[in-house]
């Protein structure tokens, strides 16, 4: 008896560390999304709800729904930074752009991946290796088709995955955040949730501010 009540209260702890760490992330993602420029609100809530439902239902245990809706949500933040440097290149609208592309089936593809500007190149071999795993997941490859066939707890590589894709996804967004907004936010906001390398870029920004 004394066991079954300790696996219920280790339970419940878990749980209640799960709803504090995803408040956590979404609070600070909405710090992040209200300091975007005004042209970027096509992106905003489908990249907070596509994240958002992600997070909850792999934190329920439908992992393969969960992985389908972060990638969709790391694609768009990619997706948002490459056309955001294609259109400046350009000169085209960023909307009028992304709409071009659409109606040919490129809204996003695997070369935004490779080609995405201001990634460092270990960053780049980083998010390439998540955006595979992720890829895992949401195929009928044998590590998905495992996961629909089991029970239990969440294994601890899915939440890994989904914390780099949280890290990911702030730290595109953070590039579009202005020097003045950038203020506003802590790195130990960041660093405190696990997402290092968003931390890490807005150290490094607000150290060149300070000078």
């Amino acid at each position: 008896m004394r066991s079954y009540i300790q696996d219920l209260v280790e339970c419940f702890k878990s749980v209640c560390e799960s709803l504090r760490r995803y408040h956590s992330i979404m609070s600070l993602l909405s710090k992040v999304l209200r300091h975007l420029p005004d042209e970027y609100g096509m992106w905003e809530r489908p990249v907070a709800t596509s994240l958002a439902l992600g997070l909850a239902l792999i934190d329920s245990g439908c992992v393969v729904l969960g992985c389908y809706l972060l990638r969709y949500c790391l694609e768009a933040v990619i997706q948002l930074h490459y056309f955001t440097w294609l259109a400046s290149r350009r000169g085209i609208p960023i909307r009028e752009l992304l709409a071009k592309y659409s109606r040919f089936g490129r809204a996003f593809w695997l070369k935004m991946i490779r080609d995405v500007p201001g990634l460092p190149g270990v960053y780049r071999k980083q998010l390439a290796r998540v955006y595979i795993e992720l890829a895992h997941y949401t195929h009928p490859s044998t590590e998905s088709l495992a996961l629909l066939s089991r029970t239990g707890p969440v294994p601890a590589r899915i939440s890994d995955v989904a914390r780099d894709v949280v890290d990911f996804v702030m730290y595109f967004l953070l590039h579009h955040v202005d020097e003045g907004s950038l203020r506003d936010l802590d790195p130990e906001e960041f660093s405190s949730l696990g997402l290092t390398r968003a931390a890490k870029y807005v150290a490094k920004r607000l150290r060149k501010t300070s000078h």
